[in-house]
C-alpha cells in the first residue's frame, strides 16, 4: 500500500516573491476518489506537480515542510521509483508523448521503469482491455482526439501500475462525452483496483456520485480544506433555449459543406452571424469546430458559398497582399459572433 503524506508544505517560485502555497497539510486516503477544487491562481497546478515530485526539482521552491512517499522524502527516490508509486496526467496529455504510435508510447514507458522484457507485452495488452483502446493500438498519436490522447495518458499511468493518480485539469481539451468516460475509467480503477485518484477541476459536474474527500485550496489564505462533498450539488445545470436570430449581419454563407477525405463534417447549411453579439461555436472533438474556421478563412477547400456584405468572398480584392480573410474581417466588428452556436449532427443550429 502506497502513502503519500504533505506535511505543512510552503512553495513559492521565486525566493523573493510570497508562498504560493502556505502550510499545506494533506494525507490522501488509499483507494479514495478525491477531487481538488478553487479558483485559478490558487495552486491546484503547483500542489499536484509537488505531489508528484516535479516540484521543486524542475521550478519554484520549498520554503518549508516535506512531502513523504511510503515515508520517504519524495525529492530524495530516483524517478522510476517515484513513477512506479505516483503519477501525474497533465492538461495537455500530448506533453507527456515521447514516440509515435499508442503501442510504442506504452512500450517505451515500461521501459523507463525498467520492467523485464518478458513482462511487456503482457502489460500492454491488459492495459489496452482494461481501457477498451484495441482500435487506437496502432494509430499515430498526433491523429487522436483530445480525449483518446487523455485515455492514452491514463493507460500510461495504468501500465506503470501507479497505486496514486494524481490529474491536473485534465479534461481541459476533452469534450463532454469523452469527460465522462475517463471519469467512469477512473472510478473503475478506484472501485476494481484499488487506486488514488486525487484530481483537480474546475467543472464540478458528475463527481457527486464518485468522490470521497473534496478538498479546496483557498486563493486568499493559499491552505487547503476539506469541505463537505455536498457543495458538488450546487453545481447548476445549464438549459438551452432555442432561438432564431433575425439581426442585422455581415458575414453569411449559404450551402456550405465540408469534409475532409470521405467523412462529412458540415452538411449543406445556410447561416448568418449577427453582429453585435458574444458567441460560442462548441461541439465534440472532431465534429468539425476548426475546420469550419478555416474554411471561414479561405484556408481550406470548401463547397457551398461564403459571403461578406452580401458580396462573396472568393471575389473580394487583395489589397497589399493581404489574405481574403483579412480583408473582410478588418471591416466587421470584433463582436460580430452570435450569442452561442452549437455544432450538431453535422449540421449548425442557432442556440441561446
Amino acid at each position: 500500500m502506497t502513502t503519500l503524506a504533505v506535511n505543512h508544505l510552503s512553495f513559492a517560485y521565486e525566493s523573493n516573491q510570497p508562498n504560493i502555497l502556505n502550510d499545506i497539510t494533506l494525507s490522501p486516503k488509499p483507494s479514495t476518489f478525491n477531487l481538488l477544487i478553487g479558483p485559478s491562481g490558487s495552486g491546484k497546478s503547483t500542489l499536484l506537480k509537488s505531489m508528484a515530485g516535479l516540484y521543486p526539482k524542475y521550478g519554484g521552491y520549498v520554503t518549508g515542510g516535506t512531502i513523504l512517499l511510503n515515508n520517504h522524502d519524495i525529492s530524495t527516490l530516483a524517478p522510476f521509483e517515484r513513477a512506479k508509486r505516483v503519477a501525474l496526467l497533465f492538461q495537455n496529455p500530448s506533453r507527456q508523448f515521447a514516440m509515435r504510435t499508442v503501442k510504442e508510447q506504452l512500450i517505451f514507458a515500461l521501459e523507463n521503469i525498467q520492467m523485464p522484457v518478458n513482462e511487456i507485452t503482457p502489460r500492454v495488452n491488459q492495459v489496452i482491455a482494461t481501457l477498451r483502446l484495441e482500435p487506437l493500438l496502432e494509430r499515430d498519436l498526433i491523429t487522436l482526439s483530445g480525449g483518446e490522447q487523455q485515455r492514452v495518458a491514463l493507460a500510461t499511468v495504468l501500465a506503470l501500475d501507479s497505486d496514486i493518480i494524481l490529474l491536473d485539469e485534465p479534461f481541459a481539451n476533452v469534450d463532454a462525452t469523452s469527460r465522462l468516460a475517463i471519469l467512469k475509467d477512473l472510478h473503475e480503477l478506484q472501485k476494481n483496483e484499488g487506486k488514488t485518484i486525487f484530481i483537480s477541476d474546475h467543472d464540478w459536474t458528475g463527481y457527486h456520485d464518485i468522490v470521497d474527500h473534496l478538498f479546496e485550496l483557498d486563493i486568499a489564505t493559499k491552505n487547503i480544506a476539506e469541505i463537505d462533498k455536498h457543495h458538488l450539488l450546487q453545481v447548476e445545470t445549464a438549459s438551452s433555449i432555442h432561438h432564431h436570430f433575425n439581426d442585422t449581419y455581415r458575414l453569411s454563407w449559404q450551402q456550405l459543406a465540408l469534409s475532409v477525405g470521405q467523412h462529412q463534417l458540415l452538411q449543406a447549411n445556410d447561416f448568418a452571424l449577427p453582429l453585435n453579439r458574444l458567441g460560442l461555436l462548441s461541439g465534440d472533438n472532431g465534429v468539425g469546430k476548426s475546420t469550419l474556421f478555416n474554411a471561414l478563412a479561405h484556408q481550406i477547400k470548401y463547397d457551398g458559398h461564403i459571403y461578406f456584405d452580401h458580396q462573396p468572398t472568393k471575389k473580394l480584392k487583395l489589397r497589399n497582399g493581404q489574405s481574403n480573410w483579412a480583408w473582410y474581417f478588418k471591416r466587421v466588428p470584433i463582436n460580430l459572433s452570435p450569442l452561442l452556436y452549437l455544432m450538431k449532427s453535422k449540421s449548425l443550429s442557432d442556440t441561446v
